[in-house]
């Protein structure tokens, strides 16, 4: 079975497939050989006896529901987005299709659209365990770009100081990526406006924030970063490029970041 993320879909199943075998209905014989084929990761056939069990009960929510992810399971995430508008037209807070929908469009590329999809499952139960962890590792799948002609200049100044206090590094940074999703602008709007400021003609909101890290052992750091923990996950919204250090145990790393953002954009 694919791994999305990937354990994530065997416990979609783990959750539907208990509704698959005790549901009333005319079909049981039928439910049970599907069981058994999502179990033996035979998709092909359980999309099959999924179409059968249609046939006469065609607007069966948990059957389509299955059988949308057993298309996941079979790459044909075009068909089984499908499927789950269907489901969404009359039931648009149904959680568990919303967070299968937005595994198929994971698997697209299509990162900002699925965290949409499980945004609206959380808002409808905001703790489906699926969905919360889908969306964590979305934004981790998202790539990050470079600030050059975004609407933000970012420079950050990082200290590094030993047990005693006294300063053994100091190393700037202009090169800085940054998330391309809303959480960035929302993390930014979290942090106290300091001013405005004009660069070049154009009118920028300025923030700072400082943060630390004391390791407790040697470490080597690979970059320096901010990140949100609105959902629990310590998305990381902006990092610096290229910059890597390696620190002892004891010492203290301080970050001292300007934040800018284009006004109006």
């Amino acid at each position: 079975m694919n791994n999305f993320h990937y354990g994530i879909l065997i416990a979609v199943f783990a959750y539907l497939i208990p509704s698959i075998v005790f549901a009333e209905s005319s079909n049981e014989i039928l439910l049970g050989q599907v069981v058994d084929a999502i179990r033996g990761q035979d998709y092909e056939k359980a999309v099959s006896i999924f179409d059968t069990i249609l046939q006469s009960d065609p607007n069966n929510t948990e059957i389509l529901t299955n059988k949308g992810t057993a298309l996941v399971e079979l790459q044909k995430y075009d068909e089984a987005i499908l499927i789950f508008d269907k489901i969404l037209d009359t039931e648009p807070n149904n959680a568990a299709v919303l967070n299968n929908k937005g595994i198929a469009l994971v698997k697209l590329g299509s990162y900002n659209e699925a965290i949409i999809n499980f945004d609206k499952a959380l808002e409808t139960d905001s703790k489906n365990a699926n969905a919360l962890k889908n969306r964590n590792i979305t934004f981790k799948k998202i790539n990050m770009d470079a600030i050059i002609d975004s609407k933000y200049l970012v420079h950050v100044q990082i200290q590094v100081r030993n047990i005693h206090g006294m300063l053994v590094s100091v190393t700037e940074s202009n090169s800085i990526k940054y998330l391309p999703h809303p959480l960035t602008d929302e993390y930014l709007d979290s942090i106290p406006l300091k001013e405005i400021v004009s660069i070049d003609g154009t009118t920028y909101e300025k923030r700072e924030i400082k943060t630390a890290y004391t390791p407790r052992e040697d470490t080597f750091i690979g970059s320096t970063r901010l990140v949100s923990d609105k959902f629990g996950g310590n998305i990381i919204v902006f990092s610096t490029l290229n910059h890597g250090y390696t620190i002892e145990r004891g010492d203290t790393v301080t970050a001292l970041w300007m934040l800018l953002r284009a006004v109006g954009t």
